[in-house]
């Protein structure tokens, strides 16, 4: 059976600095999606929010999610991340997106129910 529209994933990241392998987990399948050819959507939530930070977090496992992030959006993975998520981590204000990591956007929640409504086969980690 052959689908005249190709199947999008999302990855949706709760994970953070807490448990950055199970995080990087996420992105690096992310990342064998994008790399396949499949379209590939990130969405950063609750406290993995702070990876979208542009100030850096360090500890064990830090850089390798930060990697993999540039890796996503070099790919052209779509990343965002939870507005409401980002001002209560990043301080992000909804109309300056200056305090968050190159090509992470600010989303709402509404944008991963369209995306699943849309048919997008959806994991969290």
């Amino acid at each position: 059976m052959q689908n005249d529209q190709q199947a999008t994933l999302q990855v949706i990241i709760t994970s953070g600095p807490e448990d950055p392998d199970k995080a990087l987990f996420g992105l690096q399948l992310a990342l064998v999606s994008i790399s396949s050819g499949t379209p590939t959507r990130v969405f950063l939530t609750l406290r993995a929010s702070q990876w979208a930070c542009a100030r850096s977090l360090s500890g064990a496992g830090a850089s390798e999610v930060y990697l993999a992030l540039e890796g996503l959006v070099a790919a052209g993975a779509e990343v965002g991340a939870c507005s409401a998520c980002l001002h209560k981590h990043c301080s992000v204000d909804s109309e300056d997106s200056s305090t968050l990591r190159a090509g992470i956007r600010p989303a709402g929640l509404m944008s991963v129910v369209h995306k699943t409504m849309s048919g997008a086969k959806t994991l969290t980690f």
